[in-house]
């Protein structure tokens, strides 16, 4: 709690006061101080830190009607103390107002701030509350600095991939997918197997104990397992990208094995229509994408996580989610193991061969493709033994630290190398949705575009790319009309 008490403006007014006896607000005119904080602003998405009597709040809502409020107080009791001063139980009402402490704002900003709809972020503080409250102060730069990283590097995927995801999903909508039934497959550790060079030797261990293993191949370590004779129980694959469908070009036959290929619905078409060919069991699953959740419901469609953007968070989501107690990692590495980026048998290793020649040969590609960004030693890797000690870079430690905030979320605890729960009774039942009615509501989305605004949101992303000048209402009457898969 940071504030003593309150005392009476010349107006009447409660102003809070600092334990040290300062008013957070002028005892003579708070409005008018208001009025100069306001001017500091611009309207779109606003964070202020520092609540109090709520003056400099109330002008900022009043200047800015169409903007977003994120007005943050030092702790819980601060924030209730805040709440029931003059007219703050009123604006925390208000839609476009939002209350709260420094520990929940991370979370709010990620869950509200929208780039394609408020182009500005600013950050303002009441001046005296900022004075009196620094490290405090210092705390919300921070948050937001890092906030705005993640919402960054989430917008950058939009803006480069939104109109694939839309075309891809509007695609897959319509076909309808497997109902599963693990039950029997739970007494056994789920193996999730990533792409990392360390996966070649854990190959024989795979192997010589597959049948203790429920195999859960990521799609770019599937080319691995088969050219080693190891057939996986099922396959996911998260990318939207028309390459992903390299990974399955060389699939094995339902004579070999029938294998559970796992798609999230934003998949391209053509990696589906192999998988079909083949006669494998197909499961859709949505991984966020408001369009994928504007045509399937919770119930409907599984919807898993990726974490910071990395299939192998997926697949222990998944594994998660179909009731798994135990799950254990091989060549989860990020980090470039042995000096290259993946295991032998991945789709890279044909196409580098492929192209290389006397001067430019397999490892110029290689080294091209890992040094390309900054790169330090790994100092710690919780999902594999080998690779202590090797270069790896900030976003693929960003996708270990993501898994390890998964496993650690869901109460999983590490026992001799595999992750395990004490119960998880946790089973996936999705129902699914026929054709018919998926038509209907893609009928719905091209008659009435404007009732499924949300739907829209990423592609408006891309869009922002093709007409930067152009404000989110026009982007928006411009996606409406854009035909690509709807």
């Amino acid at each position: 709690m940071i504030y003593l008490q309150t005392v009476k403006s010349r107006n009447g007014e409660d102003i809070p006061v600092f334990k040290n006896q300062h008013p957070m607000h002028s005892k003579y005119n708070p409005s008018a101080e208001a009025e100069i904080f306001s001017q500091s602003l611009k309207s779109g998405f606003i964070i202020i830190g520092g609540i109090g009597g709520g003056f400099h709040i109330e002008t900022a809502v009043k200047k800015f009607p169409e903007a977003f409020f994120v007005c943050v107080e030092a702790d819980i009791e601060s924030l209730e103390y805040s709440v029931k001063l003059n007219g703050n139980s009123e604006l925390q009402k208000k839609e476009n107002v939002i209350f709260t402490t420094v520990q929940n704002l991370e979370n709010i900003i990620l869950s509200n701030y929208l780039p394609q709809i408020y182009e500005n972020l600013s950050l303002g503080f009441n001046r005296t509350w900022e004075t009196e409250n620094k490290e405090t102060a210092f705390v919300i730069n921070e948050t937001v600095k890092t906030a705005l990283k993640k919402i960054k590097a989430d917008y950058s995927v939009q803006s480069h991939f939104a109109r694939q995801w839309q075309k891809n999903i509007m695609q897959n909508a319509e076909r309808e997918f497997s109902a599963l039934n693990l039950d029997s497959e739970l007494t056994k550790t789920c193996a999730v197997i990533a792409a990392g060079p360390s996966l070649e030797k854990d190959l024989a261990r795979l192997k010589e104990k597959k049948a203790s293993f429920f195999i859960l191949s990521t799609d770019t370590a599937y080319g691995t397992l088969l050219k080693n004779n190891i057939f996986p129980d099922a396959v996911i694959s998260t990318d939207c990208q028309h390459v992903s469908c390299t990974h399955f070009y060389s699939m094995h036959s339902t004579e070999e094995k029938k294998t559970l290929f796992i798609f999230d619905l934003s998949s391209p078409p053509c990696a589906v229509r192999q998988v079909l060919k083949k006669r494998h069991p197909i499961f859709f699953f949505q991984s966020g994408h408001p369009l994928s959740r504007m045509l399937f419901s919770e119930k409907e469609m599984l919807s898993l996580s990726s974490g910071s953007g990395t299939v192998t968070v997926a697949a222990a989501d998944f594994a998660f989610k179909a009731g798994f107690s135990s799950i254990e990692f091989f060549g989860a590495d990020f980090s470039y193991s042995f000096e290259k980026p993946y295991a032998r048998g991945t789709y890279l290793e044909p196409a580098f061969f492929k192209e290389s020649y006397r001067l430019e040969n397999v490892e110029t590609k290689y080294s091209a493709l890992m040094y390309r960004t900054e790169l330090y030693n790994q100092k710690e890797n919780e999902f594999s033994r080998y690779t202590k000690g090797f270069p790896t870079s900030e976003i693929l430690d960003s996708y270990r630290k993501s898994l390890l905030d998964f496993l650690e979320k869901n109460g999983f605890q590490k026992q001799n190398g595999i992750f395990c729960l004490k119960n998880n009774p946790l089973r996936i039942n999705a129902s699914g949705k026929n054709a018919d009615e998926i038509k209907k509501i893609k009928t719905q989305l091209r008659e009435n575009p404007e009732q499924f605004q949300e739907a829209y949101l990423p592609l408006t992303a891309f869009l922002k790319r093709l007409y930067p000048e152009k404000k989110f209402k026009e982007l928006c009457a411009i996606a409406y009309k854009y035909r690509e898969g709807v």
